[in-house]
Parts: C-alpha cells; structure tokens; sequence
C-alpha cells in the first residue's frame, strides 16, 4: 500500500512502508503534500521491517511515535518496536492496541496535525475500521 489519505479531519494518511527506500519515498510525500503539519506517527511493524533503516527518515517527520503491533503472526510486540525506536529517537510510547493509540492522538494532536500509519497492509485495514 503506498500513501493515502483515509481522513480529512484530523488529516489521516496510511502507508504499507516496510524498508529504507520506501521510507525515503513516505518522507518526500509528507515534505510534498504537509510541510507545517504536526505529525504523531502510528507505526507497527513486522519481523521483515527495516527498523534501524527507517527510524530516522520516519520519526524525522513525526512529534512523536506511537507504536502498535500489527495484527499478523510476524508482528513485532509494540514494546520490543518502541525499545529500538528509542535508540534512535526518544519521543516514543508503545500502546496495547490501535484504540489506545487512537485515543492519544485525539488527546495530543493540534487541530491542524495529521495522523501517519505506517505498517502492514493489515494493520492499516485495521486503522481504517477504527477512524
């Protein structure tokens, strides 16, 4: 799944990135398309994910992480994802589900703030079920 916009307000934006060069690809959008948007990223990932590769592009963009487990057998558990994160960017908070996830955003993000999904097609249909 490449980017797309799933919601208008707060600005909602899904994207299946799963390694560096796609990651590349997802922060030359978010610079195209949302240059002065504060962003909270919701990411979850599976064990074929390029995390170390797509830490700093991601998280460059975002005020901050939220991480989730996406829900497939290969998922990565939204603690162990949030613990390498954190080596590379501090501002991270793992959650047990999409929902809580939600939640935070609705508390943090500014009026004028977007919502980036990042992970598995699954994960992203799930996102979809719950906005």
């Amino acid at each position: 799944a490449g980017f797309g916009k799933v919601s208008v307000k707060p600005l909602g934006i899904v994207d299946g990135a799963d390694n560096g060069e796609q990651a590349l690809r997802l922060a030359l959008d978010v610079d195209r398309y949302m240059p002065e948007k504060q962003i909270v990223l919701i990411w979850g990932a599976t064990k074929a994910t390029e995390i170390e590769e797509m830490t700093p592009v991601l998280c460059s963009k975002a005020s901050c992480v939220i991480t989730v487990a996406p829900p497939v057998r290969n998922r990565i558990p939204s603690f162990d994802l949030a613990s390498q994160v954190m080596q590379q960017y501090p501002a991270v908070t793992a959650v047990d589900s999409l929902e809580e996830a939600k939640e935070i955003v609705s508390m943090i993000l500014p009026k004028d703030g977007a919502v980036l999904v990042v992970g598995c097609e699954e994960l992203l249909s799930a996102w979809m079920d719950i906005i």
